[in-house]
């Protein structure tokens, strides 16, 4: 644009994804029910490692073929690699594929631990959440969600996205996730600055 009309600017918008961002999302955090974070898969407690690991394999569009990750978008490619999950993925009796304007996914699984598994934005999803898990796997009422929630709040100031997984006994019933869950926790997911953007993103608050 001409000097001039830059001259008159009052707001400047920066794209992000895959521009001043790398573009490869990375799960960086994991946060229980009562806000405890982890900051690897491993560092989870034995129940929930499996209960999220089952989420992330099964409700999901992407798939581990080897070594890579085949299918889904950024986001599930990042759920997969912090899970590093080798297991044969439990059969789908019914799914309800992510759609921005619903802002979750849901997969109602059979085998050795049916239930009906979803993951979203949590806003959409720890309303319909009364109870969560304990470390030792106890379903307890969720009376921590203020707490969870203010956690929640000082990572999006960061720039870091917010998915919430939950489980329930109930079947999908239509295109609506059940009305009462069980929280599993949230993954935070951050996509790094490029290091040469960096210069660009300073001098831009730079200049107000």
């Amino acid at each position: 644009i001409g000097i001039e009309t830059a001259g008159s600017l009052n707001i400047l918008f920066l794209d992000k994804t895959g521009t001043i961002t790398k573009g490869k999302p990375e799960v960086i955090q994991f946060l229980d029910g009562s806000a405890e974070e982890y900051a690897k898969f491993s560092a989870i407690p034995d129940f929930l490692q499996r209960m999220v690991e089952l989420s992330v394999t099964a409700n999901t569009s992407a798939y581990l073929s080897g070594r890579k990750i085949i299918g889904g978008n950024a986001t599930e490619k990042a759920l997969l690699s912090f899970v590093k999950s080798r297991k044969d993925r439990p059969p789908v009796i019914r799914q309800i594929p992510f759609k921005a304007e619903n802002k979750f996914s849901a997969a109602q699984i059979g085998g050795e631990h049916p239930c009906t598994l979803v993951k979203g934005a949590p806003e959409r999803i720890l309303n319909a959440c009364r109870q969560c898990y304990e470390k030792d796997g106890k379903a307890v009422a969720f009376t921590g969600k203020e707490r969870l929630e203010q956690a929640l709040a000082k990572l999006a100031s960061r720039s870091v996205r917010l998915l919430a997984l939950a489980v329930s006994d109930a079947p999908l019933r239509g295109e609506s996730i059940p009305s009462e869950m069980t929280l599993l926790g949230i993954m935070a997911i951050r996509d790094d600055v490029r290091p040469e953007a960096r210069r660009a993103l300073r001098e831009m608050g730079g200049a107000g």
